[in-house]
């Protein structure tokens, strides 16, 4: 609006540019044409008088009240506007870019699949989980890194110990697949037998705790486990998908289950990093798209802030010191946080901006 206004005000100018200058004719020919102040000064106290005239005094409050309403009314659905004029914003967009995790997902898995070796490396035995259980213990499990195991052994459906072979890891790689296809993330489960029972090992009686406090000794216990087989773990979703950091065999099912990627043709980003998120935020907004974009971590900040609109979700419920830091990164680069971790308010926020 204001790039039509300005063009409209050049325009004008430019016709009507004998208003501003003055000169004289000596011999039927202009010279000595100049820019006349008095003039100008006039036509912008016309246009000043026209402009009082025509708006009221009292827009700015008017729109300050209207925006603060919105916002008030935006606050009883859990939507907390950071900033007045993102009310606005939010009622422009066009365009919504998501996060993932925390965002279109619960932080919730429940075990839906096992697999372990069979009496021989080159068959397997998969079991099927039905229902779904969420044990808040599984919450304490923190940053557990378990992608630099390499076991040395496998074991057997019979309890025997075999060395694993290639044979075995082409076959465990492939069930691995398998899981990423039916939208699954997977857990790897292997044990140190020197280490005896792992429930207790904080213990004092345990007979390996000094061993495992020395990290000096964890390359050397990772690098002899046994390899016992696979968990598959399936994601609570919430609601829709769009960046999804996973390999692009588990993007795919999710979002055909959700209803997103019904019919062949779309496109999916996966593994996304923060500057890949910034970079297609910034390519829509080339496009003149009005861009929205939602996110719950530190990773999510630098897209959040380059957004017409940032909107931070994942606030509630976290247990962590860890996850209440990523959170509150997010929520300081937004314009807006989601109270209730409801992706679907957005809808009435829409309709109420």
């Amino acid at each position: 609006m204001a790039r039509v206004i300005g063009f409209i005000c050049l325009t004008m100018w430019v016709i009507k540019y004998n208003y501003f200058f003055i000169w004289y004719i000596v011999n039927g020919w202009s010279s000595h044409l100049r820019f006349s102040f008095d003039k100008c000064t006039n036509y912008f106290k016309i246009a000043v008088a026209l402009a009082v005239a025509s708006i009221p005094e009292g827009l700015p409050a008017v729109i300050t009240t209207c925006l603060a309403l919105g916002k008030r009314k935006m606050a009883q659905k859990n939507v907390i506007v950071r900033k007045l004029q993102s009310v606005e914003t939010l009622g422009c967009t066009t365009v919504i870019c998501s996060d993932k995790t925390g965002t279109w997902t619960t932080n919730q898995m429940s075990v839906a699949q096992f697999i372990t070796l069979g009496e021989k490396c080159t068959d397997c035995r998969t079991f099927h989980i039905e229902g779904r259980t969420y044990d808040p213990r599984d919450g304490e499990i923190v940053d557990w890194t378990c992608f630099n195991m390499d076991s040395s052994h496998v074991q057997l459906a019979n309890g025997s110990l075999v060395p694993i072979n290639e044979a075995s890891r082409a076959l465990l790689l492939s069930k691995l697949v398998e899981m990423s296809a039916k939208g699954l993330c997977y857990l790897g489960l292997a044990y140190e037998e020197e280490l005896g029972e792992f429930s207790d090992y904080y213990t004092e009686n345990h007979p390996a705790h000094e061993k495992l406090l020395d990290h000096s000794n964890y390359a050397s216990i990772e690098s002899n486990l046994v390899f016992v087989g696979i968990v598959g773990l399936r994601v609570s979703i919430t609601s829709h998908l769009v960046f999804r950091r996973c390999k692009e065999f588990g993007a795919l099912p999710l979002l055909r289950q959700i209803g997103i990627l019904s019919k062949p043709g779309g496109k999916v980003f996966y593994r996304a990093k923060p500057k890949h998120k910034q970079e297609i935020v910034r390519l829509l907004q080339e496009m003149d798209e009005i861009v929205a974009m939602t996110g719950d971590g530190v990773n999510d900040t630098p897209a959040l802030k380059f957004a017409g609109i940032g909107v931070a979700v994942g606030i509630a419920g976290t247990k962590s010191f860890y996850l209440d830091l990523h959170s509150y990164v997010a929520k300081e680069a937004s314009d807006m946080v989601l109270a209730d971790d409801n992706f679907s308010i957005i809808v009435p926020a829409f309709a109420e901006s």
